[in-house]
């Protein structure tokens, strides 16, 4: 953060919010003084948009969902001014990552819609963020989106006690990222509630 306050280098920012949301989704921190981070990053619209999709995140972790619409709808104006700039960069409208802030904004729009109570609509959002993830050039190292698609309609499925779907979604999410704590703890949780499922019906 410091180093992004001392330069207005584009790279450094982007390396900043990714971090910054890295750190979040692995630690489940939500209340800590990361969370809390704020930034005015100017024209640097990509790193901005990361920055207010996890504002949003934080905002629903801590169950106030006015803060995260208004992050939302903050996120959704971004990427338009997002792709205004890489128009005028003369980046192709095909280019792969260009779809990347929108996986980023569906995901969030999704856990908005569950907590509103859509259920149906919720997964149909992540289940679109995964096909547009999936066209996305495969990335090294940790992964972008910090938070991997399949992995979180995985531990949505979990939470909607729908097990052998979240199994199929967490073990397809471990194909592309071997070994992910979050995704091997959750398909883990959601094996072993596929179990007792099971071994309720015998009896």
């Amino acid at each position: 953060r410091k180093n992004v306050e001392d330069s207005a280098a584009g790279q450094t920012s982007g390396y900043y919010a990714w971090q910054r949301a890295l750190y979040l989704f692995d630690t489940g921190r939500w209340d800590g003084d990361i969370a809390n981070y704020t930034f005015d990053f100017g024209e640097r619209h990509k790193a901005a948009l990361e920055h207010r999709v996890i504002d949003g995140w934080v905002a629903l972790k801590r169950e106030n969902i006015a803060v995260a619409q208004a992050a939302l709808a903050d996120a959704e104006a971004l990427a338009v001014a997002l792709q205004a700039a890489w128009d005028a960069q003369g980046i192709a409208a095909d280019q792969p990552s260009r779809k990347e802030p929108a996986v980023h904004i569906l995901q969030l729009r999704a856990m908005i819609t569950l907590v509103g109570g859509d259920t149906a609509l919720s997964l149909s959002q992540l289940r679109e963020a995964v096909a547009m993830e999936m066209d996305l050039p495969f990335g090294f190292g940790p992964p972008s989106p910090p938070k991997p698609s399949l992995e979180l309609l995985g531990e949505t499925l979990l939470a909607l006690g729908q097990y052998a779907e979240a199994i199929e979604a967490l073990r397809a999410s471990l194909a592309r990222t071997p070994e992910k704590l979050a995704s091997v703890a959750a398909l883990a949780r959601a094996e072993a509630r596929m179990a007792e499922q099971v071994q309720d019906a015998a009896n």
